[in-house]
């Protein structure tokens, strides 16, 4: 148990490439959706601009029990579920600008500046992992320098992950990642929009546990970003 509360809180996201990218004093930034947004506020981003979504409240309600935020987090935390926003892309932006009570991911369709996702992908085989992709899509602004970015757990050879349950999980490759999201920028935008305005990066890496833990352990953390050029 000891070992599961450190890797929550660890704070993991400052190794993650284009993560200074989004931290802006300023506060020019309107936007952005994660779950582990307390670093981020943390580090400098405006707190009453970031949005907080997980799929179950008790998640968020362990969340302000462990920092001790309840009251005093600016942050706007919701429940929602990434399935129920439609991958469509001729509809008009929608959005939530400060103050406003945002219930549901659907509020924010071609709004979000800023999106990371942590440990999620991996979780899903390669099909759903596309219809994830293709929703945050849907949430992305379009403008230069928008960015999806995150981490989750990758392999060498894209192909399945060994699971010790039993369940069907795919691990995409620092080859694989960059050609599904363009295949997702192509359905969204265009096969021109794709190639001339998304950048995608993305990097197996060990260190993660090592940063964590203390420790090598068996396994690669796949560490991404999609941009808007």
């Amino acid at each position: 148990m000891e070992r599961c509360v450190k890797a929550t809180v660890a704070r993991r996201e400052s190794s993650l490439f284009k993560f200074a990218d989004i931290v802006n004093p300023e506060g020019n930034r309107t936007r952005s959706v994660g779950t582990d947004v307390r670093k981020l506020a943390l580090d400098g981003y405006p707190a009453a601009s970031i949005l907080g979504c997980d799929l179950r409240q008790e998640y968020i309600d362990l969340g302000h029990k462990l920092y001790r935020d309840q009251e005093s987090s600016e942050v706007r935390f919701f429940t929602s579920d990434i399935f129920h926003v439609l991958p469509s892309f001729t509809q008009p932006s929608v959005g939530a600008e400060r103050g406003v009570k945002v219930t549901s991911l659907s509020q924010l369709r071609s709004s979000v500046t800023h999106i990371y996702i942590g440990a999620v992908f991996h979780l899903f085989d390669e099909a759903t992992q596309y219809a994830i992709a293709l929703r945050l899509a849907a949430l992305l602004k379009r403008e230069r320098g928008a960015i999806i970015f995150g981490r989750h757990r990758g392999l060498e050879q894209e192909g399945m992950i060994d699971d010790h349950l039993g369940r069907t999980r795919y691990g995409h490759s620092e080859r694989s990642w960059p050609i599904l999201w363009k295949k997702v920028f192509t359905e969204a935008g265009g096969a021109e929009f794709a190639e001339t305005r998304v950048k995608v990066e993305a990097k197996l890496t060990d260190a993660f546990w090592q940063h964590v833990f203390g420790e090598k352990r068996p396994g690669n953390m796949l560490v991404w970003s999609v941009q808007i050029a």
